[in-house]
């Protein structure tokens, strides 16, 4: 989980993809703005 920017959810979420990071979603602040992005590495 970071924080971040309100306009860098999308480019955190593909960080967390190319990552290889499953369930990965952006949750907004109380303003509405994108501003946590979280993700899990799946058990292998």
């Amino acid at each position: 989980m970071v924080e971040h920017g309100y306009d860098q959810g999308a480019a955190v979420r593909q960080l967390f993809a190319d990552a290889g990071l499953a369930e990965v979603q952006t949750l907004p602040d109380l303003a509405g703005h994108e501003r946590v992005t979280l993700g899990c590495r799946l058990a292998s």
